[in-house]
């Protein structure tokens, strides 16, 4: 009889990579021996990447941040993963704010087909898209001059325009337009 045993034996997505193992022989009479190996473990399933429609809304500076995970709508792997707005390959290592981030401001009042990228150390990926809505929900700040002196014409009337009253409001993107009622 003759058994074989290799330490490890087992394993798993911490161990990517090579590693080092021994395989031990022993023969029907207690006879053994040893030698070392390494085992290259690949990662080679890509994850499935999952993603949902969702709404940012613009900040009072007229800015809104998408976070990739903001997106996720379930996606998952083997191994572990990482979820980005693109797949360059620097993901794991380097990260740039592009990467893992989308910024939007008044510009992009609307919808936009968005691709967010699943990614596992292996570099495998999956990718789905879904509709990002940038949406502009904060009011104007208005600000009006306390007292203003108009004087009536000829005609006995007077026409004052917003202009007139106007004490720098603001907006977060922009006042499109200002009307005077009574």
């Amino acid at each position: 009889m003759v058994s074989y045993t290799l330490n490890p034996a087992t394993y798993t997505c911490s161990n990517l990579g090579y590693n080092k193992a021994t395989l031990t022989v022993a023969d029907a009479w207690g006879n053994t021996a040893s030698a070392t190996c390494y085992i290259n473990v690949i990662d080679n399933i890509a994850p499935v990447a999952k993603a949902k429609n969702v709404n940012v809304y613009l900040d009072a500076n007229g800015k809104a941040t998408l976070n990739a995970n903001q997106m996720d709508n379930g996606s998952y792997d083997n191994c572990a993963f990482l979820l980005a707005f693109d797949h360059d390959g620097d993901e794991w290592t380097e990260p740039n704010r592009d990467d893992l981030y989308k910024y939007f401001d008044c510009d992009d009042i609307g919808t936009h087909q968005v691709t967010l990228y699943a990614i596992d150390k292996s570099y495998n990926y999956g990718y789905a898209t879904a509709t990002v809505t940038v949406l502009d929900t904060t009011r104007p700040v208005i600000k009006v001059k306390s007292n203003i002196t108009v004087y009536l014409g000829n005609n006995g009337t007077v026409s004052i325009n917003p202009g007139d009253i106007d004490n720098d409001s603001y907006d977060n993107c922009k006042i499109v337009s200002s009307t005077l009622s009574k």
